[in-house]
Order: structure tokens, then sequence, then C-alpha cells
């Protein structure tokens, strides 16, 4: 692994991944340390988005194709998770949405595209390269994914979201897709806690 990597994990996990940011959970750090991650983030890739056709990104019309069975089966994975659990209990992020505003825009926007660089690119694509196998991968770094939402009664959830995160970044060779669909699936379970609020 690369120092950049080592160096944008290590952050992640101090700032907003399941790391001592937890414990100190206030209007401050919920504020600035995802945007702070996002800065380091794009600032540690600069060159990498230099060189995106973003053009060509964009009119691969079998990557909305994707985004869209990847959100089916993500609303899949919640429904699953939500019949076997009945989710009595709120998360961490439930709790953080509702007491503070701003937490609606790191959850939909930020979060995603910071989890997916985490997630998919680095763990995802380190265990794959290591291992050389699809599915050790793929269900390592969903465990892991799980587990960093600190939600028991979720983890089938995000265990079957990582899946499929990973199955699209593997399909699509790119993130764009992961990302939009980890967007949009935020933002219905945004949506959903607002109006059971």
């Amino acid at each position: 692994m690369k120092y950049r990597e080592a160096l944008l994990l290590v952050l992640f996990f101090l700032t907003t991944g399941p790391g001592p940011a937890l414990f100190m959970l206030n209007k401050f750090t919920v504020t600035f340390f995802p945007l702070f991650m996002l800065v380091v983030t794009l600032f540690l890739y600069r060159k990498e988005l230099a060189g995106l056709d973003f053009n060509q990104i964009l009119r691969n019309n079998g990557q909305y194709r994707l985004i869209l069975k990847a959100v089916q089966w993500g609303i899949y994975a919640h429904a699953l998770s939500a019949i076997l659990f009945r989710h009595t209990g709120s998360s961490i992020t439930d709790h953080l949405l509702k007491n503070y505003p701003i937490m609606s825009i790191n959850v939909v926007f930020i979060g995603p595209v910071i989890e997916e660089i985490i997630y998919r690119h680095l763990v995802f694509g380190y265990l794959s390269r290591k291992t050389n196998n699809f599915w050790m991968a793929a269900i390592l770094s969903s465990c892991l994914f799980s587990l960093a939402h600190f939600s028991v009664d979720r983890f089938i959830a995000y265990l079957g979201v990582g899946l499929i995160q990973c199955y699209v970044y593997k399909k699509s060779g790119n993130l764009f897709p992961c990302m939009v669909t980890h967007i949009a699936l935020n933002f219905i379970s945004v949506m959903v806690t607002t109006m059971n609020a």
C-alpha cells in the first residue's frame, strides 16, 4: 500500500471513520471533519481527477443501468434487514441527523464520496489484488464497511450494500456508479428517517 493510501486510511479512521472522533461528536467535529476529509481526499487524488474524461464517464449509458440495478438491490438489502431485525434501535447516524442539520449534507454527499474511495477503491481494491479472489475481497471489505456503521440491526443491510457496491466497482471499473448509488441510497435513507421522526 502506498504512503498516500495509508495516510488517507489513517486520517479517515481518526476523523470521520470508526475511530476516536466518535467519542468527541459535537457541532464542530460533525461540521468540519467530513469537509476536512473531502478536501484532503480530493487533494491526494488531484492528478487522477485531472486525468479523468468526465464526458466519457457521463455518456456511458451502461453505468446508469448498473446504478439503477444497484439502487434496486440496495433497497432490497435494507428491506430484508428491516424485516429480519425490525430496526428497533436508532443508529449513531440517526442520532446525528436529528441533532445536527449539516449531517444531511454529510450523509448524502460527502460520506458516499469518501466511503467509496476508502471501502471500494482502497480496501476492496487492495484485498482484490492480494487475494486475487473477488468474493473474499468483497466479503471482507463489506464486513468492514458494515461494522464501521455501528448498527447491529442493520449489519445485513450494510453488508448487502457493500457487496453490491463491490460488484458495481468491478463491473464498471470506476467509482462514479458506486458514488451515485451510495448517494441515492443515503438520500432515500435520510428521507425515510425524516418522515419517521
